[in-house]
Formats: C-alpha cells, sequence, structure tokens
C-alpha cells in the first residue's frame, strides 16, 4: 500500500549532523549497548552495538520502511514529510506537534505520539535533549542582574505552560505536567511524564564534540553503504579511543 501511494513507513533524523546522534544512540541504548561506560571507557565495539546500527541501515535497504534520502533528513525535513502525509511514523521531538497540529496542517487532529519500541534488551530509550539558558561571564553587573530576572521569568510555571501549550515544549516544572489545561490540549505530554524525567543523555565526557563528530562520520558512512557496518563500529571505537586516550 505504501509502495502504491507513495508513502513511507518510517522517517526520522539521518543526515550526518548532532540529530543523527540522538537517533543512533537511541538504537544502542534499546539494543543494549553504549558508547562509554561510568568510568569514560569506550565499550562500543559490541555486537549488540553492530546489531543496532544493521537495524537502521535494513530499515533503508532491506525492509524499505525508510526512504534512501533519510540519510539527508534534519528534524524539520522529516517533519515536513509527515505532516503532507507521505509518511505513516516519525520520530521528531516534541515540538513537532504544534506544527502537525496547526491549522494549516493537512494532518490535524490525525496525529498520535507514543514512546519509541523497546529494542531486544526489552527497554525503550531516548535521547535527553533541550535548551539551555546561561549568564556571560563577561556580562556587566547590570546585565547580569537583567540576565537573571529573564531566566527566573523564562523558567517560571506560567512560561513553561505558556510554551508547553503554544510551541510543545516540554516543561522542566514537574508540575507543570499536572496542569488540567495541558492534559486536556496535550495529553501526550502527560502520559508520557515518565519517558521524559528517564530520558538518556548523550556520552557524558568534556570532549563530546569530537566523540559526536566521529559518530556522526561513521554512522552516516553505514547508512549511506560507504562503509560495511561492522567496519563502521570497529572504527569509530578506535577514534573515540584515542580522543578518550588524549
Amino acid at each position: 500500500i505504501g509502495k502504491a501511494e507513495g508513502i513511507n513507513g518510517f522517517v526520522w533524523q539521518g543526515a550526518r549532523y548532532e540529530g543523527l546522534v540522538c537517533d543512533f544512540m537511541e538504537y544502542v541504548w534499546s539494543f543494549g549497548a553504549d558508547v562509554l561506560d561510568d568510568k569514560g571507557k569506550v565499550v562500543i565495539d559490541d555486537p549488540n552495538a553492530i546489531k543496532a546500527l544493521q537495524f537502521m541501515v535494513d530499515m533503508i535497504y532491506k525492509h524499505k520502511i525508510t526512504p534512501v534520502g533519510v540519510t539527508t533528513y534534519m528534524e524539520e525535513d522529516a517533519r515536513r514529510i509527515f505532516q503532507s502525509g507521505k509518511a505513516v511514523f516519525m520520530r521528531n521531538w516534541p515540538y513537532a506537534w504544534a506544527l502537525v497540529n496547526s491549522d494549516e496542517s493537512p494532518i490535524k487532529g490525525k496525529v498520535g505520539v507514543c514512546p519509541l519500541p523497546a529494542g531486544p534488551s526489552g527497554k525503550r530509550a531516548a535521547t535527553l535533549g533541550g535548551w539551555n539558558l546561561a549568564i556571560n561571564k563577561n556580562a556587566t553587573p547590570e546585565e547580569i542582574e537583567a540576565a537573571k530576572k529573564l531566566i527566573k521569568f523564562l523558567t517560571s510555571y506560567d512560561q513553561q505552560l505558556f510554551k508547553a501549550l503554544n510551541a510543545g515544549q516540554n516543561p522542566t516544572r514537574k508540575a507543570v505536567y499536572q496542569n488540567p489545561e495541558l492534559a486536556k490540549k496535550i495529553p501526550f505530554m502527560v502520559k508520557l511524564f515518565d519517558v521524559f524525567i528517564n530520558a538518556l543523555p548523550r556520552p557524558r565526557t568534556p570532549k563530546y564534540s569530537e566523540l559526536s563528530d566521529v559518530i556522526q562520520k561513521y554512522v552516516h558512512a553505514a547508512l549511506t553503504r560507504q562503509m560495511p557496518v561492522e567496519k563502521a563500529i570497529k572504527e569509530m571505537a578506535k577514534e573515540l579511543e584515542r580522543i578518550q586516550s588524549k
């Protein structure tokens, strides 16, 4: 049916950028593997990590539920395809909810949200994401005080509720999830509360930006068939070990 009607099964973020790391980590975790252990040792050279990446590749080339073009998709690319009715499922961030249910959306009122399926390990996994507010250390005393007031305002209960209702942004205040208006307008945000608070962080290391570049390079090489999956994981592990040993 999908092929006949030009509809994809599942779209996600497969371009070579940070979003690919987020997607990759969810498969790695759900298959029972990880990039680093608690001591910062590289542990990605694991049969389960190979299976996780192979699964991503197979969705494109073997099962054909994901289009080859996914290797160029970022969040908005996946969202536009899904919102146009050309995909059955989409992996994305909560912000997409407000857009796919906007008055201009052809699929308004026809969308549901659920946790990502569990992998062979029996575990569900979601990558922790979000934005941070900070104050420049070189700011003047007056600017620092003004910034503090702004941060206090933006993180207040009322503002977090407003952003959740109007932009689909997840609150960081637990109390907001208990708001009746939120439960009525965006029920999934309340129902998936446990998923949000148990989301897993990407590899915790001061050298994360370097690790991320390496992960992106090899995962994308496998997804675009420039390198066999097992070789991609093993080469990734070698480069990550070099970075961690510096």
